[in-house]
């Protein structure tokens, strides 16, 4: 996977919104490598960095798979 924005990263796993993942990356919540980003634009690789939001690790997954019944 390629460098893509901290903030559509995030997002793109469907728990927050990307305007969400903004309030979160201007208090200092979300981290890249251990260190703080503040702007949400930044670009980082999932399957380099690691990213941290509020301290807890964040696993980027390429695909989400759905089981229907």
């Amino acid at each position: 996977m390629p460098q893509e924005r901290i903030d559509k990263l995030i997002a793109s796993q469907g728990a927050l919104s990307r305007s969400d993942v903004r309030r979160l990356i201007k208090s200092g919540a979300v981290a890249v490598n251990g260190i703080p980003v503040r702007d949400a634009g930044q670009k980082a690789d999932p399957e380099k960095d690691q990213i941290s939001v509020s301290g807890q690790p964040f696993l980027i997954s390429k695909y989400l798979y759905l089981m229907l019944d």
